[in-house]
């Protein structure tokens, strides 16, 4: 456990993780000039961060774990709401989100491609750097952001990897009155 590190704790969940969601516009850029492309980038990385998002927050609703700073200094200035929200870590999450989406839609875009493992490299160092902050600023443990991680990359990999099975006709997602029905065919 690590007292609270307010500006790193800062940095680490409002700047960099805000960053790193920009990361996925990358293997737009050269695919720009195609139609749709920006809009099917959009629409997965839209799904991506919803379920991200919905999952991370229903596990901080339902699991009160304090945040490490708790043990050694106590609520600290402007935390009073926010102290019992450790689990899971959704600025790791949010990173490991965009690291592996990046990744999966890049190298999925550009199998060819020389930056493939400097880009796949590079945005995972970023994301594992903002989960190693999260621990040092005192505001989670290193169980709090792994499973943020783990929950991150899942639907990273997840939903790139659904609209492609998609665009081969494997996988179906049809909105339906209550929800979404998932049609496999074999």
């Amino acid at each position: 456990m690590f007292s609270h590190n307010r500006y790193l704790d800062i940095f680490s969940d409002n700047i960099l993780p805000y960053a790193m969601a920009l990361l996925p516009i990358i293997p737009i850029i050269p695919n720009v000039s195609y139609n749709g492309t920006v809009l099917t980038y959009a629409v997965m990385y839209s799904q991506a961060l919803l379920l991200n998002y919905g999952t991370v927050f229903s596990f901080k609703g339902v699991i009160d774990r304090y945040r490490p700073y708790m043990y050694a200094d106590g609520v600290p200035d402007g935390k009073e709401g926010d102290f019992h929200n450790s689990f899971p870590s959704a600025a790791s999450s949010f990173a490991f989100l965009s690291a592996t989406f990046l990744s999966v839609t890049f190298y999925q875009d550009f199998t060819e491609s020389r930056w493939k493992w400097p880009v796949i490299l590079g945005s995972y160092t970023l994301a594992a750097g903002v989960a190693a902050m999260r621990v040092y600023s005192g505001a989670h443990f290193l169980t709090d952001v792994l499973v943020g991680a783990a929950i991150g990359s899942i639907y990273g990999s997840l939903i790139p990897i659904l609209h492609l099975r998609n665009n081969n006709h494997n996988l179906s997602l049809v909105p339906s009155g209550n929800g979404i029905a998932v049609l496999l065919r074999f």
